[in-house]
């Protein structure tokens, strides 16, 4: 090697190895003009301009095109966009450069947004592994397990936030959430206080806090709640419908249906609003916009039993039976409906066949004035020569065990007690099974003996 050539590579590995301090100047300031751009990326982001964050972002990688905060800057822009998969890579790239918390963070919120929740709670929990002091993570890790319907999960990691940070408002506000749906009121209410306590303007907590005072029957609290929620965010369907509810709990039924009125506006396939805002609309005697709203909410609600049993009721007030008895046959599907009909063995008689000769036995299923208008139907029943036991309630056995056409009649309380059957029937069903239209009610002068209404003396 000669002397000139030794003193060039030596020159060059000084060049390389030992850089001036023009070069250090140099890296110095492209490491701030790379920290600025971030910034200026970050605050982008915070006021909803995702290009221009994007913008400065392409920027830094002309800086240094292998930065990890850029690369996650860019996760947290596509995932922002709603475009998880891309924030997934992006995400996943960081991590590879440098795993840090916030990184797995972006990375497991971006799989749960894609509906990979196994994988988004084994990222959440890397990162717990490596910060288990940070709040944040536990409440997110929260989120994915509620996504993943691990409730019970879920509020633990909720507890495990609020206790590294009491001042977190969101964490409180879930809590109160999760233990609203666990029954725990008292509890929910205590942590709601504390999240609205946190952020008095925090429109979700009020509304869930309405909800729970409304189950409650503290009305006005849970009205106030509800409307300082509407207060703050307008634009929310539900939140407005609840206030509806609650308005026409209370009787102001014209501000309800302006509510009702408002949320379907926003979301128009509402059913829960919109069977709200038919209610108000049968109290306030407005019958065919109230049947017209029910008939809408049966068809958004693919048949909605509530919605085809209270159109129903109003085509029975009407007089349109046949429509009214074929939707009143909703009620036995229809949630938390009261229902009488106790269960029997054997087929259950709807009209079809010949029961000639057959023992039915006809259950009373509705209440007493019920049973006591429908009965004039049992005269029918032996007329086509069935043999009639009907069961009623205690308190008319009297009244009805000697009726025409029975050739039984047992109190309810007889229970286990009943002879042998071949068919079984609801009494309230029988209208329906006649095909009964408003000229075809039976209207026997006294299908009840006299005798009977008055006792002894008569």
């Amino acid at each position: 090697m000669s002397a000139t050539r030794g003193v060039a590579m030596a020159h060059s590995e000084r060049q390389t190895f030992q850089p001036n301090s023009e070069s250090l100047e140099k890296d110095r300031r492209g490491a701030t003009h790379l920290e600025e751009l971030h910034a200026a990326a970050i605050e982008h982001l915070r006021s909803g301009q995702f290009l221009k964050a994007q913008s400065r972002v392409k920027e830094a990688f002309k800086v240094d095109g292998e930065s990890a905060e850029s690369l996650h800057l860019m996760a947290i822009i596509d995932a922002a966009a709603g475009r998880a998969d891309r924030a997934i890579d992006w995400a996943s790239r960081a991590i590879r450069k440098d795993p840090q918390p916030a990184y797995l963070a972006t990375l497991g919120n971006a799989l749960a947004s894609a509906g990979r929740l196994d994988e988004a709670l084994r990222v959440f929990d890397k990162a717990i592994q490596l910060k288990p002091s940070d709040a944040e993570l536990w409440r997110q890790m929260g989120d994915a397990l509620i996504s993943a319907r691990r409730n019970s999960e879920a509020l633990l990691s909720f507890r495990r936030a609020l206790e590294l940070d009491p001042g977190h408002a969101d964490a409180a506000y879930k809590l109160g959430h999760l233990l609203h749906e666990a029954g725990a009121h008292e509890e929910a209410l205590a942590n709601l206080d504390h999240s609205i306590n946190l952020r008095p303007g925090y429109a979700q907590a009020l509304h869930t806090r309405a909800l729970i005072l409304h189950g409650l029957g503290r009305i006005e609290e849970a009205t106030a709640d509800c409307r300082r929620a509407v207060q703050l965010d307008p634009k929310n369907a539900d939140t407005l419908g609840n206030l509806g509810a609650l308005l026409r709990a209370q009787g102001h039924l014209e501000e309800a249906l302006s509510f009702f009125d408002r949320s379907l506006k926003i979301k128009p396939n509402s059913g829960k609003a919109i069977v709200g805002r038919a209610s108000i609309l049968a109290d306030l005697g407005r019958v065919e916009e109230a049947m017209s709203a029910y008939k809408r909410s049966a068809a958004v609600l693919s048949e909605h039993a509530r919605s085809v049993w209270n159109l129903a009721l109003l085509q029975m007030l009407t007089g349109d039976f046949k429509r009214g008895l074929k939707g009143m046959q909703a009620r036995w599907t229809v949630p938390g409906l009261p229902n009488g009909y106790p269960p029997l063995p054997g087929p259950k008689w709807l009209g079809a066949g010949e029961i000639a000769g057959k023992t039915i036995l006809v259950c009373a299923d509705e209440g007493l004035g019920d049973a006591i208008q429908v009965v004039r139907y049992i005269p029918l029943l032996a007329a086509r020569g069935a043999r009639v036991i009907l069961v009623v309630q205690d308190a008319l056995w009297p009244l009805l065990s000697k009726m025409e056409g029975l050739s039984e009649c047992l109190p309810g309380s007889s229970g286990a007690l009943l002879p042998p059957f071949d068919l079984h029937c609801p009494l309230s069903d029988l209208p329906f099974i006649f095909g009964t239209r408003l000229e075809t009610i039976p209207a026997a002068l006294s299908y009840l003996e006299l005798w009977l209404i008055l006792g002894d003396a008569a």
